[in-house]
């Protein structure tokens, strides 16, 4: 949609506009479509839809959030979090971190290839590489940087070429875009159409194959096993971003390399900021890899490292992994409960048993009012709009964490069952899941 200034204020007193229609505009300053986009986001403040921007207060139990704007402050059971383990606040944890800041201070101040490496650096990269069982990993200062960096700095030949989902995070399409590499994309888990592309691609001489472990858009997870066979078929070299899955699947939380007992896995990225509570990310590899990017990945060679408080966090994690299993068991039970409940409402579970859950809107008005109606009944969820999903495809999101309660559970499936009632949110076709092949 091109928009005019006459086109944005007749769209905004209908109630038509979207996030997506302020991208793509005919005005004649960069700044015009700023101004009007904050004329659109004033108006969702004012009328209470604007569920986004909060502050959070930790608490005990129900968490206490402040809308920025209002500065209105709610009391809010948390289905927003993606702490899935809930050991952001481990009395090991914190008392480890605290140590390192004493002696580290808060920052690297400097990229890797500079001075901004530590002992502390060093250690927490071989103890990933041992934990997950690869030659050797490299530290990231986000989750965003790791994705966009491993992918930016292996695919920069026009020699290259990478195939990979149409549901890929976007830090995984930006690093591919900054790259040279000759993109083929497949629709979401279909394995005809990958090995399509995979067929198309094969032409190349380096190639690589790029799957997400768990796809936080939709809550699934791929038919991993069958699309890494069909990848080493072509000779394709794979990659997996397991954001979602370190620390939640597997018996040990190792990911979905455990989960499923996966060979063939050249690369494997994660991030700290979920299930492990940190901030940053890494990828493990072969030794040769890891050096390879050190000099041509961008957020390695020209921001500043991850800080060494976190990466006494990543140590510290690892040994509350290995000596408490009971985080990741009371993840899975609350899991299985959750699904249990989902079930009795007849709500379109995934095959696959992971924390995140998600009930597709697509009109974005409807989303607001839903997220709106979540939030006004004390239930934190996300409400994910354009341009984090494709436009006319917005989503709610909901999480569970291993400190959930039965009893929060309970609360949040009765609210659920009122939503649906009020807003018809599993009849409206959009589901495109078969519940005979759901395994609750």
């Amino acid at each position: 949609m091109v928009l005019d200034k006459n086109e944005v204020e007749k769209l905004m007193s209908e109630d038509k506009l979207d996030m997506a229609d302020f991208l793509f505009s005919d005005f004649d300053d960069i700044f015009d479509k700023t101004s009007y986009y904050s004329m659109y986001k004033d108006a969702l403040i004012k009328e209470g839809y604007w569920t986004w921007e909060r502050v959070h207060y930790p608490d005990k139990k129900w968490g206490l959030i402040e809308n920025i704007y209002t500065h209105q402050k709610t009391k809010v059971i948390n289905f927003s979090s993606m702490s899935y383990l809930g050991i952001n606040f481990h009395p090991i944890l914190i008392e480890r971190c605290k140590k390192a800041i004493e002696k580290y201070g808060l920052s690297s101040t400097s990229a890797a290839m500079l001075d901004g490496i530590t002992d502390l650096h060093l250690k927490a990269e071989a103890r990933l590489a041992e934990f997950l069982g690869f030659e050797d990993s490299i530290l990231f200062s986000s989750g965003y940087a790791c994705m966009l960096g491993t992918t930016q700095g292996l695919l920069l030949n026009p020699k290259a070429a990478v195939v990979y989902d149409e549901y890929s995070h976007s830090s995984l399409q930006d690093g591919i875009k900054l790259a040279s590499a000759r993109r083929y994309i497949y629709k979401h888990n279909d394995l005809n159409d990958l090995e399509q592309k995979l067929i198309q691609a094969s032409k190349h001489s380096q190639k690589l194959l790029l799957t997400e472990g768990v796809f936080s858009i939709v809550g699934d997870i791929p038919e991993i096993a069958k699309i890494i066979s069909l990848a080493k078929k072509y000779n394709f070299r794979v990659m997996i971003d397991d954001a979602h899955g370190i620390g939640v699947l597997g018996k040990t939380g190792k990911g979905i390399i455990e989960e499923f007992s996966l060979k063939d896995v050249d690369i494997y990225s994660a991030v700290l900021s979920k299930a492990f509570g940190l901030t940053g990310g890494f990828t493990c590899s072969k030794k040769s890899v890891t050096d390879f990017l050190r000099l041509y990945s961008n957020p390695v060679i020209a921001s500043s490292n991850v800080s060494p408080v976190f990466c006494e966090g990543i140590l510290a994690v690892i040994d509350i992994l290995e000596s408490e299993p009971n985080h990741i068991k009371d993840l899975s039970n609350n899991i299985v409960y959750m699904r249990k409940m989902l079930a009795d409402l007849n709500f379109p579970l995934e095959k696959a048993a992971v924390p995140i859950f998600c009930i597709p809107i697509g009109d974005a008005t409807k989303l607001r009012k839903v997220s709106r109606f979540f939030y006004d009944n004390s239930i934190l969820i996300h409400p994910i709009p354009y341009p984090r999903a494709p436009k006319g495809r917005g989503c709610i999101r909901f999480c569970l964490n291993a400190n959930n309660t039965k009893e929060e559970i309970d609360i949040f499936i009765q609210i659920l069952k009122i939503a649906n009632d009020k807003f018809s949110l599993f009849n409206d076709g959009l589901f495109q899941v078969d519940r005979d092949e759901v395994h609750v």
